[in-house]
This record gives C-alpha cells, structure tokens and sequence, in this order.
C-alpha cells in the first residue's frame, strides 16, 4: 500500500482524468490513471496543456492491493 499524490485534471472538451503524474514538461503531462490494476503496467495517457482546462490537486491516497480491489 504504497501513498500516491492524486490529481484531477479537468479538459476543455468537458472530461475529467483522475489519476498520478507521471511525467510533466512545458507541453503535456504523462497521467497514470488511478483506477489502472498493476500500477507498474497501468494505463498512461498523455495531456497537452493546450487542452487542459484546470489541475487540481487531491491529495496523498494509499494505493489500494490487488486482492482489496478484487473483494
């Protein structure tokens, strides 16, 4: 049960991404989604800034084990 810092990032075309930052330049922000089951094989998915309408910050969560998730 590893902490993980979440963020919600909320697009221009009105969908909202909930997940752990990745990686982040001055051009997009890699989003590991935090609803991935292996957090090493989980879902990435790239969001430039000229799309991004907000960011916010949710806070430190524990990452819940795979037998949790699967009860």
């Amino acid at each position: 049960m590893a902490p993980v810092h979440l963020f919600e990032i909320k697009m221009l075309d009105g969908s909202r991404y909930r997940g752990e930052i990745a990686y982040k330049d001055d051009k997009m922000i890699v989003l590991r989604l935090s609803d991935s089951c292996e957090p090493e094989l989980g879902i990435k998915i790239r969001l430039f800034y000229n799309g991004i309408m907000s960011i916010q910050e949710l806070g430190w969560r524990r990452r819940l084990s795979k037998s949790v998730r699967e009860n």
